[in-house]
């Protein structure tokens, strides 16, 4: 395992059975100095609809180990409420001309 070759663990049991290992050559840690070891599944309060969700593990996996977010970022927006901000920021670039597939206004 890579956390323990890396000195990031001693053990394999250090990391919960319900959680998902790190892979340390993927994490983006964004200049901090804490090395997390596992990600698990985090509850929060959608901040626009003040829903309760949990963000899973293996969501914030891809987040961080594919995206390459830095790790310090935690989830605030459900999906709905993400998908509802996404669109709006579309149309905002849209309405501004700054979109890519709009035609220059003459």
């Amino acid at each position: 395992m890579k956390l323990i070759d890396r000195g990031w663990i001693n053990q394999a049991d250090e990391i919960p059975d319900d959680a998902v290992p790190v892979d340390p050559d993927l994490i983006n840690l964004g200049g901090s100095w804490h090395r997390p070891i596992f990600f698990s599944d985090q509850p929060f309060v959608c901040r626009d609809c003040g829903v309760s969700c949990v963000w899973k593990a293996v969501d914030q996996q891809w987040y961080f180990e594919t995206f390459h977010a830095p790790y310090y970022e935690t989830a605030n927006r459900c999906r709905a409420c993400r998908r509802k901000e996404r669109r709006r920021k579309e149309q905002a670039r849209i309405d501004s001309g700054h979109a890519v597939d709009t035609p220059p206004a003459e």
